[in-house]
């Protein structure tokens, strides 16, 4: 029948031709193996769609409707690479990563936070709309106001399709600005 097509990572039923078929549906895509699954409803981000598993290999959407569906991976995760994890600063470094690919071959940005907590309640640095560059994007434009310990971390957005990467991994730092106190014993 030409109104229902599957393929792999691919749905298609035409609403208006089937139309008692036109309701909410759990649309199950075998053997996808997608680690950040999105689904796709004619072409852009399903807004009213929700996953409900992911096993790694299968991944099902409760969908509202039927149309053109498509699963896709969304942007990976950054992988950060500078400054490495516990190290100690008297004067702020480049915060810099591995740039994410996208499976839908859109041009990232980059949203990059500092906090001096570990659950990122109240970032104390934020850059929302960092563009990417060629292998490694860096941020080298930070400010913090008072010494500690902080943590960091990096998300990839597909701003032309709304996706988002997961966080990548935290990594913490000492900013501290106070000179050493020296004694020299004679």
């Amino acid at each position: 029948d030409d109104n229902i097509v599957f393929m792999q990572g691919h749905i298609n039923l035409s609403s208006e031709d089937l139309v008692n078929l036109n309701s909410t549906a759990n649309l199950t895509f075998f053997s996808v193996n997608l680690s950040n699954p999105v689904l796709l409803k004619d072409g852009v981000t399903c807004s009213d769609c929700s996953m409900l598993d992911n096993d790694g290999e299968n991944v099902t959407f409760n969908v509202s409707s039927f149309s053109e569906y498509n699963a896709s991976d969304g942007p990976t995760t950054p992988a950060l690479n500078l400054p490495e994890n516990n190290t100690y600063f008297n004067v702020l470094p480049e915060f810099n990563w591995s740039n994410s690919s996208s499976p839908l071959d859109s041009s990232l940005i980059y949203y990059f936070e500092i906090d001096n907590n570990i659950d990122f309640s109240s970032p104390e640095y934020v850059n929302n709309s960092i563009t990417e560059t060629d292998n490694t994007t860096e941020d080298i434009s930070v400010t913090l106001i008072s010494d500690g310990t902080y943590y960091w971390r990096v998300l990839a957005i597909d701003d032309i399709n709304n996706l988002n990467s997961s966080w990548s991994d935290n990594r913490s730092f000492v900013y501290d600005t106070a000179a050493p106190n020296l004694l020299i014993d004679i």
